[in-house]
């Protein structure tokens, strides 16, 4: 297993950057552009959803990915999720988004991956794709 944590400052009020976390379809938005993941949902995120997304190489399925949502707290802005499929035995996602003076946050992907031998390349892999996230969520935010 291998665990990281990514946290940016977002000049943005920290219940504004929640309520954008929990739209699928901003999620969807943040993978334009990549292969993997296709047909995410047109609605918000709720506690208890299961959803299942083909993952895509080269245009072709290659496996389930199955995403559930354990946890979505709007007063303490913490989403939480178990995710599975393919070469990922386990792939632990929270997000937390804190205030911070004035109308700015911290926001925080704290993420636990274990798939096997592919375990490093694949959490090396993660850290890019979350930091690439952050810095698109944010240029979205700001031309809001």
């Amino acid at each position: 297993m291998k665990s990281f944590s990514l946290s940016s400052e977002f000049p943005f009020p920290a219940d504004v950057v929640f309520e954008d976390v929990l739209k699928y379809w901003r999620l969807a938005e943040l993978e334009t552009g990549r292969e993997g993941f296709t047909h995410f949902p047109d609605r918000m995120v709720r506690e208890g959803d299961l959803i299942v997304l083909p993952y895509r190489m080269m245009g072709v399925k290659i496996f389930d990915y199955r995403i559930e949502v354990t946890r979505v707290d709007l007063r303490e802005r913490i989403l939480t999720s178990e995710e599975t499929g393919g070469p990922i035995r386990s792939w632990r996602h929270r997000i937390d988004v804190r205030p911070m003076e004035g109308d700015t946050c911290c926001y925080t992907d704290r993420v636990t991956i274990d798939a096997g031998p592919l375990t490093p390349w694949i959490a090396e892999s993660a850290r890019t794709m979350y930091e690439r996230r952050q810095t698109l969520r944010a240029e979205t935010l700001a031309e809001a």
